[in-house]
Parts: structure tokens; sequence; C-alpha cells
């Protein structure tokens, strides 16, 4: 397992990133804030229906589904990892692949409404 500083994920060049907050600010700007609040919502709605159907293939036990649920973090970019601690279970994910995009497209659609007014 490794861990990077914030100021070495920065050193990365991540072409995925610059796509991804283009296309965002691209669908704020045509559709609106509130359509970027849909395609999130559904976005999420799909990702949780996804994980059920992938944690009931793992074993029932908590810890098994834990395991199972960090790898599909991990699958995902997310680099998660899980420990059983003294009180209990710790999933940490080490890496965010849409903070920076979603930091940016925040002060965009702010400024923008702002903007508006």
């Amino acid at each position: 397992m490794w861990t990077l500083a914030e100021r070495e994920h920065q050193r990365l060049s991540d072409g995925h990133t610059k796509v991804a907050l283009e296309l965002i600010t691209t669908t704020a700007k045509l559709k609106g804030e509130e359509f970027l609040k849909d395609l999130i919502y559904s976005r999420n709605e799909s990702i949780q229906e996804r994980y059920e159907l992938k944690l009931n293939e793992a074993e029932p036990e908590l810890g098994s589904q834990i395991i199972r649920l960090a790898t599909l973090r991990s699958d995902e970019g997310y680099m998660a990892e899980v420990r059983l601690l003294p009180d209990g279970w710790l999933l940490t994910e080490n890496h965010c692949p849409i903070h920076s995009a979603a930091n940016n497209v925040f002060i965009f659609v702010r400024l923008n409404s702002l903007a508006s007014k």
C-alpha cells in the first residue's frame, strides 16, 4: 500500500480531471445547475444499485462486505483500504478521482449563480 501527500498529487498529470472538469463545466453552462444536480443524483443512484448487486455476491459477513466495498471503490480509482480496529472497521479512501473537478465546478457554479443575479 502507498499514499501520496496532497502536494505530490499536484505533480501527477491527470488528463482525466481536465476532461471531466470541461464536461461538467460545459454541462452546467448549457443545462444549468439543476440539471447538474439531477445528473449527479442519477449517477449516485446508479452507483448504489451497482454496489448492492456486487455486495450481494460477497459473503454476508460484515468483514467480507466491507472488504468487497473497498475493492469496488479501488476499482473506481479511490485507492480504498480497510482495516479492522479494536472498536470497529475503518474504510479509508486515499484518492478521490473527482475531487479537483468537483471543487472547480462548485466554484464555477457559484460564480455563475452570483453573476446571473
